[in-house]
Order: C-alpha cells, then structure tokens, then sequence
C-alpha cells in the first residue's frame, strides 16, 4: 500500500486535462468524457499503443503512460494526426493522446452554475443521458439522500430530463494494493431530473421529522428521531483502547460517509484536555520550583527580622507559629523530606493520609484533611500531589480576629513585603490571578499598608494589639465565597470564581433557615443563574428555601457586572462565560433544536463541562462550604466516489468564539511562563482558536441554511490539534491508557455539618444521532457523540473520591447499572 500515492499523483496530473465546470473550450477541440474501463495516455502517437480486443482491462506496470484515465473521466480533445487517436489538451497545451475509442463526445447539454441537488431515491449514475450505466464497471449507487453538485441539463432520445453531476475518485476502491488506481476528482455521472430535488428551490418542513426521510439503527432510534429530532444512545461508549481520547477517538471513527454532527461537546472537552494538560505541565516545571524559591526566600528573610518581635510572649509565639507554618510547607514540599517536630506530626500525617478530621493550629479551628486529599490531575505522579499539598497548606488562612492571628498575620506581610521575597510570591500569585480569580480571603496586598503605623514592638501593648486588629478588620475583606467567620489572611488564598459565589449565595445560612436547611446546592444553580431556561425551571423545586428565589434573581443580576470586573477577568471567567453563551442562544430553526429535550442536551453538555473545569482548578478554586501503488503491478480503474457528507455543526457561534477568547487568554499565561518560540501547548491553544473561529463562522452559516460545499468538507475532516499529552509517548501501555480515559469527578461543595460532599462527575461518550433538513444539505441523519454527566453526594467519612476511583466504576460493564444512581434526577428528560 505504501507506494499507492504515486498512483493519485499520476492521477493528480489529469487534472491539467480536467476544467471547472461549464468548461470553455478551445477552438477545434470537444469535451468528451472516457467510456471505456481504462484509458491511457501517451505522451505522442510513437508511444502509443492501441488496446487489445475488449479493450484495456488493466494496464502492465512495464507500459510506460503519461497519465491514466479511467470511466467518466472528463476531458477536452480533439482529432490527431493519426486517424482513431485524440490529442488531449489543457491549459498548458498538448497533454498526451489516448484512443478515440475509449472515448465518446459528450451530448450538447445546457450548462447551468453548480447547484446542489439531493437525491430522492437510490440510483446509478450514467455516463451519457440514459446510457452507459456505471454499475457496469463497478457496484456503485448512490443512497437516498445523497447530495450532488449539477452542472448541466440535458434530454435522451425519450425526452427524459437527465442532469449532469461531477464525481471524485474513490483511491481505496483498488483490488490489488500494488495497482495505481487510476480515475480523477472530476467524473461524469448523468442521473434522471426525476429521481433529485434542486435544494435552493426547496422548502424544508421544519415542524417535523418526516419518517420516510429517516434512517436508523432501531426503533428506540427511530422512535427518538421522529420525536425530538435526534436521539442519544444511553449505551456507554466502551473502547478497548484509546488513540488519544474517548470522544475524540469515537469522533475519529465515524465512516467518512457518515455525515458528523459536530457538537458543543468536541471543543469543549478538547480545550479541558489542553486546559488540564497544559497547567500539570506548568506546574511541574514552573511553579513547584517557584515555590521552593519562595519558602526559601520567607525562610532567609526571617532570619534578618526585627529583635523587638522576640520581646513580647505574642510576638515570640506568632514567630514559632510562622516557623512551625514554613516548616510543614516545606515538609510537605519534600514529600517528607524535611524535618519537624514531634508536635506536628499529627498534623503533617493527617495532611499525608488526607482523612479525617483533626485540629489546625494556624487557623485555631477544626481541620477537614479530606481537603488536602490530591485530587483532579495531582494524583498522576508523587510530585503533583506534593504541590497540591503543599499549594492547599499556603491557602491556609489565618484569622485576622484573634491576638495570635494577627501577630503571625503582621509577621506575614512583614516578610512578603522585603523585596526579595515579594519578588518570588508575585510569581506564583499573580499567574493563578489571572488563570483563576482574585483571592477569596486577604493578602499582603490588601493588609500591608495598614500595618505600617505599626512595629512588632506594638505587641507588647494591649491597646496596640488592638488598634493593629481594628486596623486590619478596617482594611481587610469578608471572604466572598465559605463565609467564613471573621476575616482572614492567607499567603497563596484560594481563589473566587462565580460558580462558588452561587452555590454560597443559594445554601445555609444565606438560603434556607435552620429548620429548613438547604445544605448543598444543585450544580443546576449555576446554570440557572447563566441564563439557561430549562435550569431556571428544574431548579423551580427550591423555591421552598426561604431566600432562594431573592437570591438567585440578585445572581442573576450581578453576573453581567462580574464577568466585566477585575475579579472576572480572568480564564475561569471565559470559560463560564462560554457556557453562559451556550446555555442562552435560541437561533436555530431545526426541529431538533426546538425540541424541549434539546435543552436537556445541552444542559448535560454544560453541566460536564462545567465539571471539567472544577476538575481542572480543584487546587485553586474556594469551594463553597456547604497509507497506498507507484502503478508497478499496473493499473486499475477505481470506482466512483460518494459525493461528500452534508454533516452540520451544532449552531452555536458565540460559544465557538468564546472558546477561541479562553484559548487567546490561556496563552496570555502560559507564554511568559515558556517563552520558547514552539512551546507545545502554546501551539495547541493558537491551533485551536483558529479552529473555533472556524467553527463559529460555519455556525452563523448553519443559522443562515447558506452552508457551502468548504463547510462540509471542514465538517468531514475536522480533527482538532491532538490532544495527547506533551509527554506521552507510548499509549497502549496501561498507565497511559488510564491516563487518556476521559472520565472524571470533582467535589465542588461540602456540607460539614451533614458530613457530605458534592461532586459532579463526567463519564464515557454517548452515541448522538441529530436530523437535519436544510437547503444547504437536504434531509439527513448526522452522527456525533456528546458527553456522559452525572452528579452526586458521597459521605466525608469515605473520603473524597478521586479520578481512579471513579473511573473503576464508569470503566467497568459490570457496574452500569450502578452508576446510573450516580446520574441527575433531570436526566431522563433526555430521552422522552
């Protein structure tokens, strides 16, 4: 197979004998199009050589030709100097010459613009109006619905109507897989007017799906199409091994004759594996080394502190909190590596085993070591899980309402405030910053100016200590999300994102009251405050919380305001903001679109993406509390090409293009961080902007039913920039393989006083069938895959679960039938 491309490139060379359709003709000469099987041309008549009796049935790999024609081969000739030979010619002059018998002049037709016409019932091309069927040469027909590009009309000797259509080549068709396949991408075929309805001319009934028009695998399928318009496979997508990613390879295996329904799920799972990949790869090589440099850097400078901290007992006692504090950090940051003392052991083996329940002397209240457990990406490999650690105890916030948290608070900032050390925290603050959102709890930013009336010298003095927490109460924020009592401070503060903010805002104590508690939220709030109708009315049922409805409405009110301010401004933003945009666009006027199970398809789609997004940021984000012939075996004809795919893309172009805005902001942070030109992930994130732009401009003409033949090819062949880790380079072993599998969980709420977490989880591919009837493409069945989503509350006491966890369940086909618990009480709305 390896030298077959020759052959097409052989073929590639009739392609000077080949014009676009109506050609114009030069003088003398007529367009004719090849009746016989084969029809090789010769560079002159010396070389020629006429064909045997029958004529050729496949040529010698010895006989030496110009170019090899096969059977609807379009070209233009006319009579040579040596009677029963055409000299063929093109643009650049005399191409060759081939037997006149091997070709016939094709009739006087009326030429018409290209115009696609669909096929209304199964039928064989023919080379001449009412002759020269094809299928006497190969098997082919082409299906109801096929779509066809006409260029000219004309009439047999009955009058019938027959058009004119233009045909690839299929290069795979060969027998042999030594023999060129000989045939070119423009092809003659005439089909009866009868059998095609001119698309421009049509007028698609979108108020429903017409069952003659249908095709299906089974009734379920059937039935779901004639309903809604598409139908979702409820069978998991289960792959024996993965190339790159469950839904990518599933998309990837989709026949090239199938036309694909490109869904939102594609890139938005494609940019949560660049996303999730690229920020393991930043912080394995930048910001775990930057956070060694910054210990190190808070460790020198406390060596060069003031003498008067040491004159006061609460001076001397936030000095050993500070010291035992950077001790556990860096303890955490070794892996162990470093020593403590006997008195925090019990605190670093908690933080270690990542269960249970202990007391934290810097924050004074109890500890839920759960949350130290390494989860999202960070359990991949020992040295993630000593970052996320080691990250989640600098998040750690101390109270600002207590004498010993607000010495160890102004020994703090003190110390983030010399120079070299500010230096080294900006460096890991301000990226995460601008990745995820401004700080939930105080920094040195908002605490140091207020400290400067003040020396350690002050802590000797009752009244100072006071003035130094009033100072601080006065300069100080209220978290935004937890509410936690009091205010606090925090070196590396975990960040605020929306999503918590609504899940805060619409739980106890601010939604519900004591006697009726509402302790988790539903991930459906959070769609419900983007926009999404059909949240709004799922989410109807806690209207029975005292506050939920007020509450919910200021949400929704405060959103458009969030997304333009500086705490907004930020990747995690954009990316909700994309499925802000998906959750609230109604344009299209497909049945399927209209469908009130369609809103169900996206919710899924938004809610899995949304899990995947808290599963990238888990670390940083505040929970809320609660191959082919050279032609040396010779040649063959090869049959006649389907006509391309009409497959749509699910029409939303706002989110595409702001998907493409995440993407341009991702590389905002990631270039300063690997300035190199070719950096792996920046190229991914450049690549798949461009394709989302791409994306976007085919929606708005999906909307506007004025797709074009380069849609559908884009459609056809869209493989998005891979998705294969940077450092993966063997994926069949089974490290690799559990690597790929695109199933996750995230926990993204906690409810202490329950002793419950929530999570929303992502499991495998679902099959997606959407119907489509359009002018741009007709009637047709497209075929996609969509995502899997669930969502669910587990015990503290059980930990909290974790990716190889999960996927244990979602992987295994003997527990189907348990993870259907795990999914959304909505879910089945999906399928009515």
């Amino acid at each position: 197979m390896k030298r077959k491309w020759l052959a097409i490139a052989l073929c590639t060379a009739c392609a000077a004998l080949l014009f676009s359709a109506p050609p114009v003709l030069a003088q003398g000469t007529k367009q004719y199009v090849v009746t016989a099987l084969l029809a090789p041309v010769f560079e002159n008549l010396k070389t020629a050589k006429p064909a045997p009796k029958g004529g050729w049935k496949n040529i010698p790999a010895d006989m030496e030709v110009a170019a090899m024609l096969a059977y609807g081969d379009l070209v233009e000739g006319r009579p040579a100097s040596k009677k029963g030979w055409l000299a063929l010619t093109g643009p650049e002059g005399e191409l060759g010459v081939a037997e006149a018998s091997a070709l016939t002049s094709m009739p006087q037709y009326e030429a018409v613009d290209a115009k696609s016409f669909q096929v209304l019932e199964d039928v064989v091309p023919h080379l001449l109006p009412g002759k020269r069927p094809v299928s006497e040469f190969h098997d082919f027909s082409l299906p109801r619905g096929a779509v066809v590009t006409v260029e000219g009309r004309a009439k047999d000797a009955s009058g019938a109507a027959w058009l004119l259509c233009t045909f690839g080549t299929d290069y795979l068709s060969g027998q042999d897989e030594h023999a060129g396949i000989a045939g070119s991408d423009r092809r003659a075929g005439w089909l009866p007017e009868s059998a095609l309805i001119d698309l421009a001319a049509s007028a698609p009934d979108l108020s429903k799906v017409e069952e003659d028009k249908l095709s299906y695998k089974d009734d379920a399928e059937r039935e779901g199409l004639l309903k809604n318009g598409f139908y979702v496979d409820p069978r998991p997508v289960l792959q024996k091994s993965l190339n790159e990613d469950d839904l990518v390879d599933a998309y990837n295996a989709i026949d090239p004759l199938t036309p694909r329904f490109i869904a939102a799920d594609l890139p938005l799972h494609a940019f949560h594996l660049y996303f999730d990949r690229m920020l393991q790869k930043v912080e394995e090589k930048v910001l775990t080394g930057r956070t060694f440099e910054l210990l190190a850097a808070i460790n020198e400078a406390m060596k060069a502190l003031p003498q008067d901290l040491e004159s006061s007992e609460l001076g001397r006692d936030a000095a050993s909190k500070v010291v035992d504090y950077l001790a556990l950090a860096m303890h955490l940051l070794t892996n162990g590596g470093s020593e403590i003392h006997d008195g925090l052991k019990p605190l670093a083996e908690g933080i270690m085993e990542g269960r249970g329940m202990g007391q934290n002397p810097f924050t004074e209240m109890p500890q839920d070591f759960t949350l130290f457990a390494p989860r999202g990406h960070y359990t991949l490999n020992d040295d993630l899980k000593v970052y996320f650690r080691t990250t989640y105890l600098l998040g750690t916030p101390f109270p600002l309402d207590t004498e010993s948290g607000a010495a160890a608070t102004m020994l703090l900032c003190h110390i983030l405030s010399v120079p070299e050390v500010q230096e080294k925290w900006r460096t890991l603050y301000d990226p995460i910053r601008y990745l995820v959102g401004s700080s939930n709890v105080n920094t040195a930013d908002d605490l140091s100016a207020a400290l400067k009336p003040f020396a350690f010298g002050d802590l000797r003095n009752p009244d100072k200590v006071r003035e130094i927490m009033e100072a601080l109460d006065k300069a100080g924020k209220q978290s935004a999300v937890q509410k936690l009592p009091g205010k606090k401070f925090a070196i590396l503060p975990r960040r605020i994102t929306f999503d918590a903010m609504v899940f805060d805002a619409l739980t106890h104590p601010a939604t519900g009251t004591l006697e009726n508690r509402r302790g988790l939220p539903d991930p459906l709030d959070v769609m419900a405050v983007l926009g999404s109708p059909r949240a709004r009315e799922e989410v109807a049922q806690y209207e029975r919380f005292e506050n939920y409805s007020r509450n919910l409405e200021g949400l929704r009110g405060r959103w458009p305001e969030y997304r333009g301010s500086a705490d907004g401004d930020n990747v995690y933003t954009s990316w909700l903001d994309a499925l802000g945009a998906y959750s609230t666009s109604e344009g299209s006027e497909q049945f399927f679109f209209r469908s009130p199970a369609w809103s169900y398809k996206k919710l899924t789609t938004a809610e899995a993406s949304m899990a995947e997004l808290k599963h990238d940021t888990i670390l940083y984000a505040e929970q809320s509390g609660a191959e082919m012939g050279s032609g040396e075996d010779g040649w063959e004809a090869g049959a006649f090409a389907q006509p391309l795919p009409r497959g749509y893309v699910e029409p939303e172009p706002k989110l595409y293009r702001a998907l493409a805005e995440s993407a341009r902001r991702t590389l905002k942070f990631l270039t300063p961080m690997f300035p190199e030109e070719h950096e792996f992930y920046r190229d991914k994130f450049t690549q798949f902007a461009e394709e989302m732009e791409t994306l976007a401009g085919i929606a708005d003409r999906a909307l506007e039913d004025a797709m074009t033949p380069s849609d559908f090819l884009a459609i056809r062949d869209l493989r998005l920039p891979s998705v294969l880790p940077e450092d993966i380079y063997e994926v069949f072993g089974e490290e690799a393989q559990n690597q790929l599998r695109m199933a996750l969980v995230a926990d993204v709420a906690t409810d202490a006083s329950a002793g419950l977490a929530l999570f929303m989880g992502v499991g495998t591919p679902r099959r997606l069938s959407v119907y489509v009837n359009d002018r741009s493409g007709g009637f047709r069945v497209t075929e996609g895959y969509m995502f899997s989503y669930y969502t669910f509350t587990q015990p503290l006491e059980k930990g909290r679960m974790d990716d190889d966890q999960w996927k244990a369940i979602v992987y295994d086909e003997k527990k189907q039938d348990e993870l259907k618990q795990y999914l959304p009480a909505w879910h089945s709305k999906l399928h009515e």
